[in-house]
């Protein structure tokens, strides 16, 4: 997990991104701090790529692939969005020439193999008549925990692709070898799943991974952003989906944007926990049940508190409309640091750490780091600065 700010305003663009990387084991996750998740794009343009989630795709770190791109890279392009296309093109094309997994064998997908390996601990030494009963609600169970989750192939694009299948049958097969032959119904909902886990992609998936580009093309006048969810592919199909660019205009004059753990600033945004807005909303629809009070009651206490928690963030809003560079980079380090300190403070994984980068991005000025952190001493090493910033 990480957590990471965009915080733009017509003079500027900030990332700001913590340096934890978690690991995802069985019996719980492995953090390590100073991961570089911000790194410029082009060598001469203003862009610069944030990441986060897993570290790495298909086998090849983020940082390592960011870089390679980067070094290839001498087109400039006129609008930022020309540069995601870029880059998913030298992806695409690049990968399956490098020495790693690049067919994308099905078996490293986390999503799917979660869902067998619950699977297994819900039917052992179950008698048959009880295994499909137990296989549908750890299905029930697991698409509950993916939501929400977006689409990134069609069904008859993964339907025909016989690896996929193959490799999920054996998956079946030697789960049935082990613990009993599931009936046709249960092996036909697993096989819904899996065909669910390669078509759609989930924030909440182990193996996905967020891509965020910011800056500007060369007739941008005004920073812009764009948002990409990643998961490794499917038989070589790529999976991946793009949010609308989020660009500063006369109508959005400032924009504060959080990415993976954003609940801590959602919470300084909108003066309300997300999970505590969501479990009044749960609280709502029972007394609605309960007690009969009409549909028009609830929804008018609905936008009722949707109206308090916009009114409570309009403020922060304009402000960052009007902060120099200097401040707008120190308000997102701030929001970022924010959500390391109350981790620090509970019982909770510390999954969001410092050092925190910290990259300011300007059509006049280009990519400037305020705080940046090495894993060797900037001081012993010119070289370095002098061959690239």
């Amino acid at each position: 997990m990480t957590a990471g700010v965009i915080a733009m305003n017509s003079g500027a663009a900030v990332i700001a991104a913590d340096s934890a990387v978690s690991i995802r084991l069985r019996r719980g996750a492995k953090h390590y701090q100073g991961a570089s998740k911000i790194i410029c794009l082009h060598r001469d343009d203003p862009v610069g790529v944030f990441w986060y989630g897993s570290a790495e795709y298909m086998g090849v770190p983020w940082e390592v692939l960011l870089k390679e791109f980067r070094a290839q890279s001498t087109v400039s392009f006129t609008q930022l969005e020309e540069y995601a296309d870029a880059l998913w093109s030298f992806v695409d094309a690049e990968l399956p020439n490098w020495n790693v997994d690049a067919d994308g064998d099905p078996g490293v997908n986390n999503a799917i193999t979660a869902l067998l390996d619950q699977v297994e601990t819900a039917i052992e030494y179950l008698p048959a008549d009880g295994r499909e009963a137990a296989v549908q609600r750890v299905i029930e169970k697991w698409k509950e925990s993916r939501r929400p989750v977006a689409r990134v192939l069609a069904d008859d694009e993964v339907s025909s692709r016989d690896n996929l299948w193959n490799w999920f049958n054996n998956r079946l097969d030697n789960l049935e070898s082990e613990w009993g032959t599931l009936n046709g119904d249960a092996r036909e909902q697993l096989r819904g799943a899996a065909l669910e886990a390669w078509t759609r992609i989930s924030a909440r998936d182990p193996d996905h991974s967020g891509v965020v580009i910011v800056g500007y093309g060369t007739s941008n006048r005004m920073p812009s952003m764009c948002h990409f969810l990643i998961a490794p592919p499917a038989s070589g199909l790529a999976r991946r989906v793009g949010a609308k660019p989020v660009c500063i205009d006369a109508n959005r004059p400032a924009v504060i944007v959080p990415f993976a753990q954003n609940d801590l600033v959602r919470l300084f945004m909108e003066g309300i926990h997300p999970n505590i807005n969501h479990r009044f909303t749960g609280i709502l629809e029972r007394l609605q049940v309960d007690y009969g009070i009409p549909g028009e009651v609830i929804e008018l206490l609905s936008d009722r508190i949707a109206s308090e928690i916009d009114r409570h963030g309009r403020p922060v809003i304009e402000a960052v409309r009007f902060l120099p560079k200097a401040d707008l980079a120190e308000f997102a380090r701030s929001l970022v640091r924010f959500t390391a300190f109350r981790l620090k403070m509970s019982l909770a994984e510390e999954s969001v750490a410092e050092p925190i980068d910290v990259a300011v991005i300007s059509r006049s000025d280009g990519l400037v780091w305020v705080h940046r952190t090495h894993y060797f001493g900037i001081e012993n090493n010119p070289h370095f600065a002098q061959r690239y910033r």
